[in-house]
């Protein structure tokens, strides 16, 4: 009966006490017992067995299967000693009226005789109900192993306690020999077949004694000491083989929980070592998916991740019986099937018969697989679910497992945030660094924490230079404190935007455009600056050339506009100077103003010509030259200009070819240069003068290999020489190194416009105390397109012989143009407009041999001019002139390059020599 209340609920207990006592109640009936014994008995057998159930189930919880040393000292204190004193107290007095035995010895029978039943039979009823509910462990071997144990232990007990009546005392054997055989069957066979062992050496015991055979049916002891004994020996054995499987039990469970403890710490350690050293995800859960297969005993292991956009799981790994997505449903929506629900309820779920659970998606297929538990747990960071972890194993799962799911499920959920979390790191790290932006990083010390390859590529330094230093490593001499600390302030606030020079490791500048930002933590403290950062250096560049191109546009736009009437003012002065300068006497006070005056004039025409040239906008009348010619005829002009204290050294090459460019503008380089190098030698040197051929392909000094074969001229001096910084200027427009009022700027400009104009180059070299020398690589001219062209001096023809027609729309011009000509003995027409010229030209009876017009007049052109005056005089020759830049010229039609053309300003010689030029050519 105990043991029937032990196996059940306790609501099932009236049922089982009626039924038991009933049962007993027939049982004394059929026995011949009076109908009050038989209620008594069975009333009191009842109330025993209540009162034993409770106090067990009190001492310990359910289920009880008298296999811990806790449960049956519970059990053999409370319930059979305990409980069992106490109601012997009911069963004493039903002996005691029954069978008139006294209330003493009836107390003690009952109580020891219902203890012992209790502690016999309960165990084999207890026992033989795990047997039966785990199979595995009756397998038909291990029934036949111990059925012939008990067989053989009845054998040996009947023998021990059943000896020879003719032997000796000290040949007896004491039946208690037998408690190690009891431990053996427990050790082999298990609590149950410890019980049903110690039961046959019950039975073999009670056989032997009540049929007076037996160590225990010794006639020299009452029959009171002989229960008694009887009763000690079987309490012995009985409580021998219950604390002893016990205790085995205990000591395999412990065993059992060290080993699942190391597979879970083994399950944990490989789980964590995934985690950390892998960098893909997708494989990191590969592993923690085998290693749960592997330590956790589990048949299938899988992992969903959420695909957000899809609102589903996504299968990501798998390890066990599937071991690759596509062998099962790889996709299921949050909210359907159990492992949907899991996601969308954010609760465990774990279940121990798959057959009957509905809602698993797959349970037919894990079915046919065997498989009987399954167990799931979503994976939750920062109260979001990003994916559900799901087992299943071929047996009930114990608690330990979802224990250790649970726990995995944290720690799993955390490494796929931090993955992610990493992947984005890891991507905006790569943007960061494939960025051309400078982009550093400085903590609340204002020290650089962090800065990029561009930042580094920049600066020139390395990241272990940067790194701890304050940005005044970076700051050029030029940026003001204020500035720094208007920086620092608004970068603690709002963040600053704007430029500044800094300085590169190997001294250099740059100018960068910077914006700063500060960085909040959460709680929104400021914890660091962003800076963020452009160089800007080259595109200030272009603005500047751009600003200085507008510059060079705007001067060349006011030079072209004034030049026709600046140039015929300029015109006038000049020729009345040298007519005044020619009247004099060489002790005639005026002559020194009259030459101030020359002297102005010119210097203000070569700044005209200057403007033009540079801004391009002078006619160009490209020729075959000799350099080496050209140099030999403005010697004599170089010499006057250049100074007594300056020796001039001339290397010119008797083979050199020639190159086309215009004569007047490589004059103006030559005569640029020179003047340049007297001004680098105040106390005198040696100006140096070469020429050479460079043939194809050669390496120019400072220039790339030449695409053909060049003309090299060199202008070198001995003088002060220029640094580093002035050499990266000195082509550009209104620079000068010249104190105030003694340069223009625009010297060395104007050569590099003429160099490129004539398709060349032009490279210097310079050093402070070491002079300077400019080289001009000129393409050479092919031979075939003609002879060379230079200026030469023709003879001045007889006064008289020759007529010129000379047409300008400004009187003045004509006025000083005529008195120049007939000085030198010209017979001189003049008319004010082209009309005029032509009926001048027809009324004129006599030759007319020069037609000297200016090219741009009201109503008609110099050309048309010419055209219509050679219509009527056929052997006519042309001289031009114009004030106007060469856009203007263009405009009104393009002269050819052989045309003769002087350009206003002039002066009387070369007015008379252009003259002279085009009446002497045959």
């Amino acid at each position: 009966m105990l043991a029937c209340l032990l196996l059940s609920a306790p609501r099932a207990w009236p049922f089982l006490l009626a039924g038991g006592a009933l049962g007993n109640l027939a049982a004394d009936l059929l026995a011949g017992n009076s109908l009050m014994l038989g209620i008594g008995g069975s009333t009191a057998n009842a109330i025993e067995s209540w009162c034993a159930a409770w106090v067990v189930m009190r001492l310990v919880k359910p289920p009880i299967t008298l296999t811990t040393v806790r449960q049956v000292t519970a059990f053999a204190l409370g319930g059979v000693v305990a409980s069992n004193a106490l109601t012997a107290l009911l069963g004493s007095a039903v002996l005691s009226h029954g069978f008139q035995t006294p209330s003493v010895t009836a107390w003690l029978t009952w109580w020891t005789a219902d203890g012992l039943g209790m502690l016999l039979v309960t165990p084999v009823i207890v026992g033989s109900a795990l047997a039966l509910s785990t199979p595995a462990a009756m397998s038909w071997r291990r029934a036949v192993e111990g059925g012939l144990g008990i067989a053989g232990l009845i054998v040996l007990s009947s023998l021990v306690l059943h000896p020879v009546p003719s032997a000796k005392d000290f040949l007896r054997i004491d039946p208690y020999v037998l408690l190690p055989l009891l431990l053996m069957a427990v050790i082999r066979f298990g609590s149950f077949g410890g019980a049903l062992a110690t039961m046959a050496v019950a039975v073999v015991t009670a056989w032997q004694t009540t049929r007076g055979r037996g160590v225990f049916s010794d006639t020299g002891y009452s029959v009171t000491s002989q229960l008694f004994r009887i009763y000690i020996y079987l309490f012995t054995a009985g409580l021998t083989t219950l604390f002893g499987a016990a205790m085995l039990n205990e000591r395999e469970r412990a065993h059992q929980k060290i080993r699942t403890l190391a597979r879970e710490a083994a399950f944990r350690a490989e789980k964590a070592t995934a985690l950390a050293e892998e960098e893909d995800l997708s494989a990191a859960l590969r592993q923690v998916a085998d290693a749960m297969v592997r330590h956790l005993d589990v048949a299938v292991a899988q992992i969903w991740l959420v695909d957000q956009p899809k609102s589903a799981l996504r299968l990501t790994a798998a390890a066990g019986l599937v071991t690759h997505p596509n062998q099962v449903i790889a996709e299921v929506p949050i909210g359907q099937s159990r492992i949907g629900r899991i996601a969308a309820e954010r609760h465990p779920h774990i279940t121990n018969d798959i057959a009957r659970d509905r809602e698993l998606h797959d349970a037919s297929w894990a079915i046919e697989n065997g498989l009987v538990s399954f167990a799931g747990h979503p994976l939750i960071v920062n109260d979001r679910v990003v994916g559900v972890m799901t087992v299943l194993a071929r047996h009930a799962l114990p608690t330990s497992t979802t224990d250790v799911l649970a726990s995995a499920a944290s720690t799993i959920a955390l490494a796929i945030e931090r993955k992610r979390v990493e992947a984005q790191i890891s991507l905006l790290g790569r943007a960061i660094e494939s960025t051309n932006e400078m982009i550093s990083v400085t903590d609340l010390d204002d020290r650089f924490i962090f800065v990029n390859h561009s930042f580094l590529r920049a600066y020139g330094y390395r990241q272990d230079e940067v790194i701890g230093q304050t940005p005044a490593i970076i700051h050029g001499r030029t940026v003001p404190r204020e500035v720094v600390d208007e920086l620092l302030r608004a970068s603690r606030g709002q963040g600053w935007q704007g430029e500044l020079v800094n300085r590169r490791k190997d001294g250099t500048e740059l100018t960068v455009s910077l914006s700063t930002s500060p960085i909040h933590d959460r709680q929104g403290r400021i914890v660091g600056l962003l800076g963020v950062a452009r160089d800007v250096t080259e595109h200030r560049k272009l603005e500047d050339h751009l600003r200085q191109a507008e510059k060079i546009e705007a001067a060349g736009l006011l030079a072209s506009g004034l030049a026709h009437d600046f140039n015929n003012v300029l015109t006038i002065i000049a020729g009345y100077a040298d007519l005044l300068h020619e009247s004099t006497g060489e002790d005639d006070a005026r002559r020194a103003d009259i030459e101030e005056i020359q002297h102005a004039g010119q210097r203000a025409a070569h700044l005209t010509r200057q403007l033009l040239t540079f801004s391009r906008r002078q006619i160009v009348q490209p020729v075959l030259l000799n350099l080496n010619h050209l140099i030999d005829d403005i010697m004599r002009m170089l010499r006057p200009l250049v100074g007594e204290n300056v020796r001039l050294d001339v290397r010119l090459d008797p083979q050199l070819a020639l190159v086309k460019a215009d004569l007047r503008q490589i004059e103006h380089v030559l005569i640029n240069l020179a003047v340049n190098a007297r001004d680098a030698m105040p106390l005198g040197g040696t100006l140096t003068i070469e020429t050479s051929n460079v043939p194809s392909g050669e390496r120019a000094l400072d220039a790339e290999p030449s695409a053909g074969p060049r003309v090299l001229l060199s202008v070198g001096d001995t003088g002060a020489g220029m640094s580093a910084d002035t050499m990266k200027r000195i082509f550009e427009p209104f620079f000068t190194t010249k104190g105030e009022g003694k340069g223009t700027g625009l010297g060395l400009a104007t050569v590099l416009s003429i160099v490129q104009q004539s398709g060349g180059t032009i490279t210097a070299d310079s050093m402070l105390g070491t002079g300077t020398t400019f080289r001009i690589y000129l393409p050479q001219a092919a031979a075939e397109l003609g002879t060379e062209s230079r200026p030469f001096e023709a003879p001045a023809p007889h006064p008289g012989e020759r007529t010129i027609l000379v047409v300008d729309d400004e009187k003045a011009v004509l006025q000083v143009v005529r008195s120049v000509l007939e000085k030198e003995g010209y017979k001189v027409l003049v008319a004010d407009d082209p009309r005029t010229a032509i009926n001048l030209s027809a009324a004129h009876g006599s030759s007319i041999d020069l037609v000297l017009t200016d090219v741009i007049m009201p109503g008609m052109a110099g050309p048309q001019l010419f055209d219509s005056l050679r219509s009527q005089r056929p052997g006519l020759r042309v001289l031009y002139m114009s004030g106007y830049a060469g856009e203007a010229i263009a405009a009104q039609g393009v002269l050819d390059p052989n045309t003769p053309l002087i350009d206003k300003p002039f002066t009387m010689a070369g007015l008379t020599r252009a003259v002279r030029e085009v009446l002497n050519k045959t």
